[in-house]
Order: C-alpha cells, then structure tokens, then sequence
C-alpha cells in the first residue's frame, strides 16, 4: 500500500513514465490524491519483480508521487 505523507516524495513502481503510462498516473492521482513527478534522472532505478501499482502490469521503472 502505497501513502503520500504530506510534504513529501513517495516512491512506487510504475509501468511507464511514457504516454502509455498517463492512464496508471491519472489512477494515481485520483485514488492516492498525489501527482507522479517523474523519474530520477541521477539514478537509474529498475524494479525487480514488482507490479505497477495502478494497472498491476510488471513495473519497468520506479516514479516519484508527491501531493501538491
């Protein structure tokens, strides 16, 4: 279970960062109240063997959620 503690970045696994992935992000925003920021671009962070936590689709990068 995913929380977004006000304030502050959560990190969840997510299908897609591209446009196939704004369907999972718009999930995001209306079940857990938090925009996806983006990704790190610093770091390169793969999930292994975790699932999207919008679609439930295998989760290919890790994206930053945060509320407003």
């Amino acid at each position: 279970k995913v929380c977004l503690a006000k304030g502050g970045f959560t990190r969840v696994p997510i299908c897609s960062d591209q446009m196939n992935g704004k369907e999972c992000a718009d999930k995001i925003k209306a079940e857990l109240g938090g925009d996806v920021r983006g990704v790190r671009a610093d770091k390169k962070e793969k999930p292994s063997g975790e699932n999207c936590v919008a679609c439930g689709k295998k989760a290919k990068q890790f994206a930053y959620a945060a509320r407003q």
